[in-house]
């Protein structure tokens, strides 16, 4: 395909009429399924402008993953300092093996990623416990399933017949029954 030339284009952020460059107007030509959604730019102003705008209309992380990547990236550059021990027991865990603490930072309140309670494993599980049966987010099933299909077994249902019926494989139902999941739900 021939590069079209002295094509006018309209500035996505002035909206003012320019010359676009060869590879403006190769790309003007393209289809616009291919074409960039906020237009083009007659100068480095508008580019830049285009950019910030671009950038405000991405999804923002989510409140915890923000403070994650916060904490993460003030580690990286030296502003905060991963300890060696975890403030709760004061025990020192040995290091991964990239020699760094496995110590983890803790957040009691997420609008302050910087805040954090320098824990080791078992004391952070303990402070934060696991998204059990309902409360993950990935749960197939919900309480009363789990204790219906442990009747439906006590009566003699087949658990391949269970699998279909709820729409899982024949191992979720194995694992429910045998107590591997859902093991929080008391059974019958």
């Amino acid at each position: 395909m021939r590069r079209p030339k002295h094509v006018q284009l309209q500035c996505g952020h002035c909206q003012k009429m320019f010359a676009a460059t060869q590879n403006q107007a190769w790309r003007a030509s393209w289809p616009s399924t291919r074409t960039r959604k906020v237009g083009f730019a007659c100068s480095p102003t508008c580019r830049s402008a285009i950019a910030v705008g671009a950038r405000k209309n991405v999804n923002p992380l989510p409140p915890k993953k923000l403070a994650y990547s916060r904490l993460n990236n003030a580690i990286d550059s030296g502003k905060v300092v991963r300890p060696e021990t975890c403030e709760k027991c004061g025990r020192r865990p040995k290091r991964d093996r990239l020699g760094r603490s496995r110590i983890e930072g803790h957040h009691h309140d997420y609008a302050k990623p910087l805040d954090v309670e320098w824990l080791c494993d078992s004391c952070h599980k303990a402070v934060t416990p696991r998204a059990r049966g309902e409360r993950n987010h990935a749960a197939k099933f919900t309480v009363a399933k789990v204790v219906a299909i442990r009747k439906a077994r006590a009566r003699g249902a087949i658990p391949a017949d269970l699998a279909r019926k709820y729409s899982v494989t024949p191992k979720a139902i194995h694992d429910i029954l045998q107590g591997k999941t859902w093991r929080h739900v008391p059974c019958c």
